[in-house]
C-alpha cells in the first residue's frame, strides 16, 4: 500500500529536480539523472596555495563539479545549504567519495573533518551541510568524521568578497577543539563550495598547528574563475 500511495502521490503531486526544475521520475529522489550526468565536472586537483598560505597548509585540494551557466549546480548547493534539503548530501556523497578514493588510499587518510559553522548559524540552520557531506563520504569510504574544528567567531559571508578580503575574513577564525593532539594524522577537510580556498586554508592551518601531518580539501563544487586566480597555476594538474 505504501508503494501504491507513493506512486499515486508522485503522479498527482510530482517532485521536481532541485537543480533544473524538471519533473522527477519515481526512482529519482532530489536530483534527476540527467543533471547528475551533465553537470560540468571540475576536473580540479591542485597542490598548495599561494600568497599568505605559502606554508602550504593544504597539501591537496579537489572539487567535483563547477558552477554552470544554467545555475543548476548553484541551485543544488543552495537547496542543500539554505532550503533544508540536507538529505541531498547522501545522494551526492558517493560521487564525492569516488573523487577522493584513490588519494585517500594513497596517503593513508585517517578521518574526514567538516568545515564548521559558527554555533549561531548552526542553530539557525539546524545542521551543518559540510558535516552531512562528510558523513555521506565517510559512509562510502569507511572513514570516521571528526568535528575537530570550531569556528571562533561568526564570519561575513564570503560571497562578493575578493581573494584578499576572503583571506582576512577567515584568518584566525578556526581552532582545534579542546586542544586535541593531531600529531601524525592525515585528514581531509570537507566543504560545500571552493572559491578562493581561503576557508579551507584557514581550517588546514589550524589542523597543522595541532600537528596534522597531511591535510587535504574536498569541495562539492567550485567557482572556476576565482579559483584560477587564487590557486597556484604551476601546481595545477588534471586527472
Amino acid at each position: 500500500m505504501r508503494l501504491l500511495w507513493r506512486a499515486l502521490r508522485h503522479w498527482v503531486f510530482p517532485d521536481l529536480c532541485l537543480a533544473c526544475g524538471e519533473r522527477l521520475r519515481a526512482e529519482e529522489v532530489r536530483i534527476c539523472r540527467l543533471c547528475l550526468a551533465t553537470w560540468p565536472r571540475a576536473d580540479l586537483e591542485r597542490v598548495g596555495l599561494p600568497g599568505p598560505w605559502r606554508a602550504r597548509a593544504l597539501d591537496w585540494v579537489t572539487a567535483v563539479w563547477v558552477y554552470d551557466a544554467q545555475d543548476r549546480v548553484q541551485r543544488a548547493v543552495y537547496a542543500l545549504k539554505y532550503r533544508g534539503f540536507s538529505r541531498l548530501a547522501w545522494e551526492l556523497g558517493p560521487i564525492l567519495a569516488e573523487q577522493v578514493r584513490e588519494r585517500a588510499q594513497e596517503v593513508g587518510l585517517r578521518a574526514l573533518v567538516p568545515v564548521p559553522l559558527h554555533r549561531r548559524r548552526l542553530r539557525e540552520r539546524g545542521y551543518n551541510q559540510s558535516e552531512r557531506l562528510a558523513e555521506a563520504v565517510g559512509a562510502v569510504l569507511g572513514l570516521p568524521v571528526w568535528n575537530a574544528l570550531e569556528r571562533l567567531r561568526p564570519t561575513r559571508s564570503q560571497t562578493g568578497l575578493g581573494p584578499s578580503e576572503r583571506l582576512q575574513n577567515v584568518q584566525g577564525a578556526f581552532r582545534v577543539r579542546n586542544g586535541e593532539d593531531l600529531r601524525g594524522l592525515r585528514l581531509l577537510l570537507v566543504d560545500d563550495v571552493l572559491t578562493t580556498g581561503a576557508t579551507l586554508a584557514a581550517c588546514a592551518q589550524a589542523l597543522r598547528m595541532a600537528g596534522a601531518d597531511w591535510v587535504g580539501g574536498l569541495a562539492l563544487a567550485t567557482v572556476p574563475s576565482n579559483v584560477a586566480r587564487s590557486l597556484s597555476p604551476e601546481a595545477h594538474r588534471t586527472k
